[in-house]
């Protein structure tokens, strides 16, 4: 009896100087500037700007406050006051840097599987020892 079902899994690694080479700064500013102008903790501040030059993004957070995208590295510059505050504001940038440089590769991967046949992609968990790591799911039909 013929088999006309095979699968596969396969677990992708992939290496952080090809995820940072999809983050370029077009595509920073875009992620970074939807999600500050949405985000329950940097909507607070009265005026929230990003601007983009020379490979440099920066979300200005008001007077003297501002968080800085350089090849995917974020730091924050605030008041000593507000350091800690700074600091819990990059994380959240970078967790969605990290986020969406995942997000653009799943669309590469599903793009060169799309040329061999169709593609169905879902969004699922799985365990990883003690984590739980979110992944994309394709399943192709050849």
């Amino acid at each position: 009896m013929p088999c006309n079902l095979a699968v596969t899994i396969t677990k992708a690694v992939v290496a952080p100087e090809h995820l940072l080479k999809l983050l370029t700064p077009q595509v920073v500013e875009a992620l970074v500037d939807g999600f500050v102008h949405q985000h329950p903790m940097f909507v607070q501040y009265a005026s929230v700007r990003v601007t983009a030059s020379r490979g440099v993004v920066t979300i200005w957070l008001g007077y003297n406050k501002q968080i800085t995208i350089i090849d995917g590295q974020v730091s924050a510059r605030f008041p000593r006051g507000n350091a800690a505050k700074g600091e819990e504001l990059a994380q959240l940038i970078s967790t969605l840097l990290a986020k969406g440089a995942d997000r653009l590769f799943a669309q590469q991967v599903k793009k060169s599987l799309q040329q061999l046949g169709t593609v169905q992609e879902q969004q699922t968990k799985v365990q990883d020892g003690n984590q739980v790591i979110p992944v994309t799911m394709f399943k192709l039909e050849i």
